[in-house]
């Protein structure tokens, strides 16, 4: 793609999905203007996984010196049952050989913040509402919430599962899982976690894992009526009875969390048809929002990022490197999807005989083949596979 005067993009979104593909095309030479529904673009949010497959794509944006001086390499993980008893024990070590480098957990606060600091040259409308996106013979036309207009020759939608581009690609709506996830991050909590764990059992799941610092993470899901918890009164002491007959700490985690900082939301996931449509493309959730079994929703965004930029960099014509962003990415992040949305109904079921079966399934699964099934996703070479190299 050849730049052109004024802006060769429109990113709608300001998250991480946005901020990426706003740097990674500016590093091939493309200008982004950024438009951000939000007032601030605040360190929100809890933290998340940075698997060697994104740490490979971020590495690509000369990012890999920042990241590591806010993550902490995950530590090595144990599976147990609600009662506590151990189920199995994870090789990280191992893992992270056979992927190509650690897997860092990292608050998304301070992963925004490294993106801003990168993205500190490219302008961000902020409190812009994109309300509706039309296609032209030479690009596309972003009406907002407000009556303003913006022309330019490609739109990337990075906005979230409610994506305004969605009616334009013609994807599936979001399909809800029938779970609801409850996250949040604690100060002065690292005693209590010693590596990460991940509980299940009764149809619900518990995370907790350290972070950099002396602040512990920790996430649950537990099975809720679509919107349920938006209207739910005393929501701690609600998650505090769907857990206290868990092992420790989790209800001790859960009782040194501010209610107001619990970040609580309903899990959706969606298989795409298609990545663009004309001149729009869609990135991260707003092409293909996945269960965070996986924790692949950040960064497989990551990914779309950089390999669309390079997509753009090596052809004049954008329809030819559209085209050639979807046959990269498409059956790849549906295969991501639809083993995550596998991997959430194997954790969470409320069968007995089901749970039995898959306790004895990861107790006795070979660990080469673990590191196998987690590579096809996670690992750098199954990124930059999907990298274009030449033109």
């Amino acid at each position: 793609m050849k730049a052109r005067p004024g802006y060769d993009a429109l990113v709608i979104g300001g998250g991480i999905a946005g901020l990426t593909s706003a740097i990674a095309l500016e590093r091939v030479g493309l200008r982004a203007r950024i438009l951000e529904r939000a007032t601030a673009l605040t360190q929100a949010g809890t933290a998340l996984s940075l698997w060697p497959n994104a740490l490979a794509a971020l590495s690509e944006l000369g990012l890999s010196t920042a990241l590591t001086d806010i993550g902490i390499e995950e530590p090595g993980g144990i599976i147990r049952d609600w009662t506590g008893r151990e189920i199995v024990t994870l090789d990280q070590t191992r893992l992270s050989q056979q992927l190509g480098t650690p897997t860092l957990v990292v608050h998304r606060g301070k992963l925004q913040q490294v993106l801003l600091r990168a993205a500190s040259g490219i302008p961000i409308a902020m409190h812009t509402t994109v309300s509706h996106i039309a296609s032209h013979a030479s690009g596309c036309v972003v009406t907002t919430s407000s009556g303003e207009t913006f022309d330019a020759p490609l739109v990337l939608a990075c906005d979230g599962i409610r994506s305004v581009a969605r009616p334009v690609m013609g994807n599936p709506r979001p399909r809800f899982s029938g779970r609801s996830s409850w996250r949040a991050v604690l100060d002065g909590a690292s005693h209590l976690v010693s590596g990460a764990c991940l509980t299940t059992g009764q149809g619900k799941q518990f995370i907790a894992s350290n972070l950099e610092g002396d602040q512990v993470y920790w996430a649950a899901d537990v099975g809720l009526p679509e919107g349920a918890n938006e209207a739910m009164v005393g929501r701690k002491e609600f998650l505090l009875r769907q857990f206290s007959q868990w092992h420790d700490p989790i209800c001790e985690l859960i009782e040194r969390s501010d209610e107001e900082d619990l970040v609580i939301a309903d899990v959706f996931d969606s298989l795409p048809r298609r990545l663009f449509r004309d001149r729009v493309v869609a990135l991260g959730d707003a092409a293909h929002p996945m269960t965070p079994d996986l924790g692949q929703g950040a960064c497989q965004a990551i990914e779309d990022a950089v390999v669309l930029a390079a997509c753009l960099s090596k052809s004049r014509d954008v329809s030819q490197a559209l085209a050639r962003y979807e046959a990269a990415r498409l059956r790849r992040v549906r295969m991501v999807v639809r083993s995550s949305r596998r991997l959430g109904r194997v954790a969470t079921t409320d069968s007995k005989v089901g749970s039995r079966m898959r306790d004895g399934f990861a107790a006795h699964m070979p660990d080469w083949l673990n590191r196998k099934l987690v590579g096809r996703y996670a690992s750098t070479a199954s990124f930059l596979k999907t990298l274009p190299q030449v033109a």
